[in-house]
């Protein structure tokens, strides 16, 4: 799927209306060791092939934010972040960071969007923004290669 032109220079003019310093952009990444590689070396002429133990590995993951060209909130989990994870950062960790009158802006992942995560954002006198859909290149913290 790819993301509507309309809807990214719909964001874009929001965004662009808002100072540097009110914009704060969270976003997740993780690394897995048993990760499969999908591409090798080998001689012209043989098959790459390599082995994989089958041992699983838990995924570790980092969560953060960056505003004005700062990294805030970090936190580092192992395993999937879902909406009971995510709510609690918010609430232990992001809200404690934010200034009133700022905006979250993060992706449209269904963890992001629960009520109670609008809520403790709001409550500290902030607002949530959601990217576009398919509009990952529009969150600067990937970017930077913050996360």
């Amino acid at each position: 799927m790819e993301a509507k032109p309309e809807i990214r220079e719909k964001y874009q003019q929001v965004i662009s209306a808002i100072p540097k310093e009110n914009l704060v952009y969270i976003d997740e990444s993780g690394i897995e060791m048993s990760i499969c590689k999908n591409r090798g070396w080998s001689k012209k002429g043989t098959h790459v092939s390599s082995k994989k133990s089958g041992k699983y590995y838990e995924r570790t993951n980092i969560i953060a934010g960056y505003v004005n060209n700062k990294s805030i909130a970090p936190m580092i989990f192992n395993g999937a972040c879902n909406t009971r994870l995510f709510e609690a950062w918010v609430q232990q960790v992001l809200i404690n960071e934010l200034k009133p009158a700022q905006f979250v802006v993060m992706d449209n992942a269904a963890f992001h969007k629960s009520k109670k995560t609008k809520e403790l954002i709001e409550s500290v006198g902030c607002k949530v923004i959601f990217l576009p859909p398919y509009s990952p290149d529009l969150n600067p913290i990937k970017s930077f290669g913050l996360i």
